[in-house]
């Protein structure tokens, strides 16, 4: 083999050593260590908390976690109390409950579009249906009751 291959070889070690010797140093190790102790000291650098700029905090996976389920059904909530307000003071209709929450939980900017609409489109004072026996409407019944407003002409 050739001399200048061995002298490669030789230089690269020598710069692998050196950068094991800088890595350890900068970790506060002796630069002499064994590498699984230098590989320690990398993990336990690695799993220390970085220091935050002021006015940052830091918080654990699990308390993120909560903060994020309780920050949804808040947004949920609202949605629900903006979405029954519309229904109440007659903007929506009662069967256009779940796609207007839908909306909103998908497009924020609906909630706009929700305050937009005219109060009263939909009527929502006074009775609505008839909810009482069809045969006790006029003292003859529901057939009289026809008659008079039509004639005969409906048979």
């Amino acid at each position: 083999m050739d001399e200048g291959v061995f002298t490669n070889l030789k230089d690269q070690a020598v710069g692998l050593d050196n950068f094991r010797a800088s890595v350890a140093e900068r970790l506060g190790c002796d630069p002499t260590s064994n590498p699984a102790v230098v590989r320690a000291a990398i993990d336990e650098a690695l799993s220390e908390t970085v220091q935050a700029d002021e006015g940052t905090a830091t918080i654990d996976t699990t308390g993120l976690a909560g903060l994020r389920a309780d920050a949804e059904r808040h947004r949920t909530a609202r949605e629900r109390t903006l979405v029954e307000a519309a229904i109440r003071d007659g903007r929506l209709r009662s069967f256009e409950r779940e796609p207007w929450v839908a909306m909103l939980q998908d497009t924020p900017a609906a909630a706009a579009v929700l305050a937009g609409l005219p109060k009263g489109r939909v009527p929502v004072d006074g009775p609505r249906g008839y909810t009482g026996d069809l045969g006790a409407v006029g003292e003859g019944g529901l057939s009289d009751d026809l008659d008079r407003l039509f004639g005969n002409e409906r048979r």
